[in-house]
């Protein structure tokens, strides 16, 4: 999520231009136009999606194309943001108060909650309150099958540590890559892949990752150096701006990162020995929508059928599907 981007469709061209050629399918499409925000795939094929318009996690059928409702988040929540699985079938979601007419998160309404879909009915149940200082919970991943997931707070430039068990939680960084400028949100989308936390920082345009330290014994720290950021690339194509920003990502099985890119398409990032080699718009149009209607997140499949299939959400209510097979 970026503020300033809910309902930027509106003052979007969509003009005709070259689009990139690899395979895409609509797999849902919002009647209402209901904008997505957050997407995590069950082990069983299901996808499960976020909006800042609902407190109502939404389950799709892939193959389908059915959309139905598995819980709302309680507690004065009106939007979900980011999600993640940190324990099989369980995942950490972000909810607040959102307020539409700004299209801004009101400051410190910021929760996280566990939802369990390990039983015959879905259980939500609120984990940790975030600080009142915060601003702008959105991204979140977790360090699977443990405690401890990440959130980023894109209005300060902080992540925090949550103990999903506990419901403690700790500030892990703060730092000046990690900050927002102006009127355009800092940190956005977190992944942890391997042994580091990959970030996208919306306002400095930058896609990169930070070690997460572990002791000689194997325990895992929460707490994450500012000296140790390192960044793998930008927006190639000029500054950020309202209209031109990375958002959420998804990272393949080969080490890749598949970035949301505002207004209309996806930056690939592809590890090359000790660097990463960039491909700006590998599907999709960089300079509108055509194919997606300002892209916010994505995630791959994960049954033997689609796993070379990448979901993208996007501001305009729509799910796509990506074959990214030839790629």
């Amino acid at each position: 999520m970026v503020r300033l981007f809910a309902r930027i469709l509106t003052a979007l061209a969509f003009t005709a231009s070259a689009l990139a050629t690899l395979p895409t399918t609509t797999v849902y499409q919002s009647p209402a136009g209901l904008p997505f925000e957050n997407i995590a795939v069950r082990a069983s094929g299901a996808l499960l999606l976020t909006s800042v318009y609902s407190p109502i996690l939404y389950s799709l059928d892939a193959t389908t194309g059915v959309l139905t409702d598995v819980v709302t988040v309680g507690n004065g929540a009106t939007a979900l943001l980011g999600i993640t699985e940190y324990e099989k079938d369980t995942f950490a979601v972000v909810a607040c108060q959102f307020d539409t007419a700004t299209s801004e998160e009101i400051g410190g309404t910021a929760q996280i909650w566990s939802i369990n879909l390990t039983g015959p009915k879905p259980v939500a149940s609120e984990v940790s309150a975030l600080p009142s200082t915060v601003v702008g919970a959105n991204g979140i991943s977790a360090i699977y099958g443990s405690s401890t997931v990440f959130v980023a707070d894109s209005g300060s430039g902080t992540i925090f540590a949550v103990n999903m068990n506990g419901g403690t939680n700790s500030i892990a960084l703060t730092a000046p890559a990690l900050a927002p400028i102006g009127s355009l949100l800092g940190i956005n989308g977190l992944k942890v892949h391997g042994s580091s936390l990959f970030f996208t920082n919306s306002a400095a345009g930058t896609f990169g990752f930070i070690p997460i330290p572990t002791s000689r014994t194997g325990a895992i720290s929460t707490i994450l150096s500012p000296t140790s950021i390192v960044t793998l690339g930008k927006l190639e194509d000029g500054a950020a701006s309202s209209t031109h920003v990375y958002d959420d990502f998804a990272i393949d099985a080969s080490g890749r990162a598949w970035v949301a890119t505002h207004p209309g398409s996806i930056t690939l990032f592809t590890p090359r020995g000790n660097t990463y080699t960039e491909t700006d718009a590998i599907v999709g149009d960089r300079s509108d929508s055509n194919v997606f209607k300002v892209p916010t997140s994505a995630a791959f499949g994960r049954t033997t059928k689609d796993s070379s299939t990448l979901y993208v959400t996007t501001d305009g209510g729509q799910v796509i599907a990506v074959n990214t097979s030839g790629a």
